[in-house]
């Protein structure tokens, strides 16, 4: 697959970008959309001491900016035990034509993820029905931890309580086998 990233030009016309970011804030973030290690999903492994290294920076100026980024303007999030990073707003910035090729791209990238929760992050900027559905089916494979009540952007309420009312159909029917082996 090519490795390339198509970036939206209205990427510089938003607020955040055009008003909100310092000059090496907008570099980093655009570093963060488009370095070696990005991937198709928008989540991706990379130490900040690489980042500090291929920008040219001091690792305690990545990792002020990284923070800010974070903190302050919630365009990432970083796992420092994974070591991941996600870009939020993935897919309003990068345009990705769908095609079976990326497809099984994507999924093959999304299985290789290790703090699924950040795939949530970038969820509910997909706007391609197909590539979100892909998206969706694996963070319901692979993060049902969740508790009732918990923010999970990529499960709406009422797949919860479906989910929810299967679980216990399912225990309902398991207690009533018992019940008759007895």
């Amino acid at each position: 697959m090519a490795r390339y990233r198509m970036i939206n030009t209205d990427f510089w016309m938003t607020p955040i970008v055009g008003e909100e970011l310092t000059p090496d804030e907008r570099y980093l973030y655009i570093y963060l959309l488009t370095n070696y290690h990005t991937t198709q999903i928008g989540i991706y492994r990379i130490l900040k001491k690489q980042i500090a290294v291929e920008m040219g920076f001091s690792l305690e100026h990545i990792e002020s900016l990284m923070e800010s980024l974070e903190q302050q303007h919630n365009l990432i999030r970083y796992n420092p035990e994974t070591r991941e990073v996600v870009m939020i707003n993935w897919g309003n910035m990068i345009h990705s034509r769908g095609g079976k090729p990326v497809m099984d791209c994507i999924d093959s990238e999304l299985r290789k993820v290790v703090d699924t929760s950040l795939i949530s992050y970038v969820l509910d900027s997909i706007k391609r029905p197909e590539i979100r559905s892909l998206y969706e089916k694996f963070f319901d494979r692979n993060c049902n931890n969740y508790e009732e009540g918990d923010a999970t952007p990529a499960l709406d309420e009422p797949k919860r309580r479906q989910k929810k009312k299967k679980k216990k159909k399912k225990k309902k029917n398991n207690n009533k086998k018992l019940l008759k082996q007895i």
